[in-house]
């Protein structure tokens, strides 16, 4: 709906609705991460408040100096940097995860991830051309093909970081594969309810 609001108006503040949760759930992202093995908080009870408070000012000055100055370029260069320092921290973890049906969440989180990426370039480069395909073609709306893979691409890292934190606290998760489609992370008494074509439970 945010964005909805800013292709339709192309507003400042839409733009700004639309670009600045996008900085706070990369921020949450890596928060996540960061703290997925409790060995880091068990020796360091404090890190988590220290890591919390430390992004919660990045993204609070973010938030001022962007609608200030209204960038676009260093908004997207600052988005790949901390995409790309999240990716690097996934990718550990896919290494060490040592559940095949687990590491498959982050590789299919992966492939979405670098798929939607490639349309969204095409779209930026090529959406005067998408606007006059020959033959009277109508135009691919890849931008919303970028929404929609990146909204499924979210619910596989997210289950797979689920998979993690229960994986490293001893409450020996399983990843079950259901009609294609359907998987679920089964833990003690863990149940979660996603939206489209996925659903959870466990038994």
């Amino acid at each position: 709906g945010i964005n909805a609001e800013y292709m339709g108006t192309l507003l400042h503040a839409g733009q700004q609705l639309d670009e600045t949760p996008m900085v706070y759930s990369i921020l949450g992202w890596c928060y996540a991460l960061l703290l997925v093995r409790p060995e880091k908080t068990d020796k360091r009870p404090w890190l988590t408040v220290v890591l919390f408070v430390v992004f919660v000012t990045c993204a609070g000055i973010f938030t001022i100096v962007h609608w200030f100055y209204r960038f676009v370029i260093a908004f997207q260069l600052l988005f790949f940097i901390i995409s790309s320092s999240a990716f690097i921290l996934l990718f550990r973890e896919w290494r060490a995860c040592p559940d095949r049906s687990a590491r498959l969440l982050a590789e299919v989180y992966a492939a979405l991830l670098f798929t939607a990426l490639l349309i969204w370039l095409t779209d930026q480069f090529l959406c005067p051309k998408l606007h006059n395909l020959p033959g009277g073609l109508p135009n691919p709306q890849l931008h919303a093909w970028w929404h929609l893979l990146i909204g499924f691409d979210c619910y596989f890292g997210i289950w797979f970081v689920i998979f993690l934190h229960s994986f490293h606290r001893g409450l020996d998760p399983e990843v079950r594969f259901r009609c294609g489609a359907a998987l679920c992370v089964a833990q003690e008494r863990l149940t979660a309810f996603p939206l489209f074509l996925f659903w959870t439970s466990c038994d």
